[in-house]
C-alpha cells in the first residue's frame, strides 16, 4: 500500500498523472481522512478534467445521504450548494497552486491562484496575484 507522503511526492513530480490522485484518495480514506480524499479528487478534476470514474469515487468518499452528490438518469455531479462541498471545493481550488509551483509550472500555478481568488478562496502562496 502506498503512503500519502509517497503519493504526494509522485504528484509533485508529475501532477498530470491521474493514478496518483486516486492512490492519494485511497490512502486518505484508509486513514479515515474522508475530507482530504474529498479535496484530492476535485483537485484531480480541476487539473485533468472531469471523468465519470472520479465522480463515482467522490460519491463514495462523501457517502450516501450526505447531500454532496446529485444524481439523475445517467448522470452524477457534485452538489455545489452543499456546505461541505463548498468548503472542499474551495480547498481543491487552492490545492494545485503549491503543487504546480513545486512541479516548476509557475504560469499554471498563477492561473489556479487567480481562479481560487475569484471563487473567494484563500490562497496562501507566492503564486497568488498581488
Amino acid at each position: 500500500m502506498h503512503t500519502v507522503m509517497e503519493d504526494r511526492y509522485g504528484r509533485e513530480i508529475d501532477p498530470r498523472t491521474p493514478a496518483v490522485y486516486d492512490l492519494m484518495a485511497d490512502a486518505y480514506l484508509a486513514q479515515g481522512g474522508r475530507g482530504r480524499a474529498a479535496v484530492t479528487l476535485p483537485s484531480k478534476t480541476l487539473l485533468l478534467g472531469a471523468a465519470a470514474a472520479t465522480l463515482g469515487r467522490l460519491a463514495q468518499a462523501y457517502g450516501d445521504g450526505s447531500g454532496a452528490m446529485e444524481r439523475g438518469s445517467g448522470w452524477l455531479r457534485l452538489n455545489e450548494t452543499c456546505p461541505q462541498v463548498e468548503r472542499d471545493l474551495c480547498s481543491a481550488e487552492a490545492d494545485p497552486v503549491d503543487l504546480l509551483e513545486r512541479a516548476r509550472l509557475p504560469e499554471a500555478a498563477r492561473q489556479f491562484a487567480e481562479r481560487a481568488q475569484r471563487q473567494g478562496c484563500p490562497v496562501a502562496n507566492a503564486a497568488a496575484p498581488r
